[in-house]
């Protein structure tokens, strides 16, 4: 570049007192600085919109994670529960049976049947037991 050129750009920067200043540099450089093109409104609220959406998405995993949590602790009550029931079942079943087994007696006259054995009968309250075996 010619030096006459180069003077009359000096010029065009630094004034008339021939010294140029931080912010006039710094002017002069932004001059020849290429912009990126700025958004428009559609694209700055499809900007908003998709993170207002990643938001919301974000917000629900976080929801379905803790219900998924809570709906884990309550199977897992709620088979504990089921197991200690069937224990509990199995128990009085196993009761009930020895105990009918305890209470049946077999008729020779009847085959190998078992029949209850019948527990002596009060008297109605009020009248004295006339039966037999009370009277021994």
């Amino acid at each position: 570049m010619p030096s006459s050129n180069l003077r009359a750009v000096w010029k065009s920067i630094a004034g008339d007192d021939g010294y140029i200043t931080g912010g006039e540099f710094g002017q002069f450089m932004r001059k020849g600085e290429v912009l990126p093109p700025r958004e428009t409104l559609v694209e700055r609220r499809r900007a908003a919109s998709a993170r207002v959406r990643r938001s919301i998405e974000e917000e629900t995993a976080a929801r379905a994670a803790e219900q998924a949590k809570l709906n884990y602790k309550s199977i897992v009550k709620n088979e504990t529960e089921a197991q200690r029931l069937q224990r509990q079942l199995e128990a009085l079943q196993r009761l009930n049976a020895s105990s009918r087994s305890m209470w049946s007696t077999t008729d020779p006259n009847r085959s190998g049947t078992s029949q209850s054995a019948r527990s002596p009968r009060l008297p109605p309250a009020g009248r004295p037991n006339t039966s037999q075996s009370a009277r021994h």
